[in-house]
């Protein structure tokens, strides 16, 4: 068991399973499949554990770390669990982001692609609670199931899965932006990326800024 999250110094959220968390080695999360099935509540001090999805088949993989909401009452987490919801059902074929209370019950799926290639990870909430920033590869055009864009894209969502918004629109292969951070006041989101810098393709990844609202992107590195 990974730990992966702490809540206010009384809770911990954490993956159950024996595959290395790590992306692999060319950074590339849509692609490093993580077996664990399980998210596990328990004391940060140590205590009682309680699963929190239930999973126990294969190809149901829960991918990366489950987040906190900030008041402590939400977790949101990345899963190819069946869109329904349902314990043991049809795996999707992307990743997609889910909420839950922090429980276990009422899990939603916000982002909900089935068909492959479409992965939606690395969620993270707004400070106020009510946004949900990600990484995802769904179509810019924002229907489900569309056709993959090459790249990652950051976008963000509200908590009941409306208004899910592109925040940086790369198409073409070899550009990928993910792992969002928010800003204290959130306003602003920073990120990791392979972005172009002026016209020039970094053969790295940067640190980027941009408002909450995708505007005013800089590269910081």
């Amino acid at each position: 068991t990974t730990i992966a999250g702490q809540q206010s110094g009384h809770d911990v959220a954490a993956l159950a399973g024996d595959g290395d968390p790590a992306m692999d080695g060319a950074h590339q999360p849509g692609h490093a499949e993580r077996p664990a099935n399980g998210t596990l509540s328990f004391a940060a001090t140590g205590g009682s554990q309680t699963i929190l999805t239930s999973n126990t088949i294969s190809s149901l993989d829960t991918f990366g770390t489950p987040v906190w909401s900030p008041d402590g009452t939400k977790i949101a987490f990345a899963s190819k669990t069946a869109t329904s919801g349902a314990a043991d059902g049809v795996a999707s074929g992307s990743y997609n982001i889910w909420i839950m209370n922090a429980d276990g019950t009422s899990k939603t799926c916000l982002a909900c692609n089935t068909d492959p290639g479409l992965d939606s990870i690395q969620p993270v909430f707004s400070p106020d609670g009510t946004w949900i920033y990600f990484a995802s590869k769904t179509s810019l055009g924002g229907s489900l199931n569309g056709t993959p864009e090459g790249s990652y894209n950051i976008w963000k969502i509200q908590t009941d899965g409306s208004n899910k918004t592109a925040l940086t629109s790369e198409t073409a292969s070899g550009y990928d932006s993910w792992e969002p951070a928010i800003s204290p006041d959130g306003n602003a989101v920073a990120y990791s990326s392979l972005a172009k810098i002026g016209a020039t393709t970094p053969s790295s990844y940067n640190i980027w800024k941009m408002n909450n609202a995708g505007a005013s992107k800089t590269s910081l590195t």
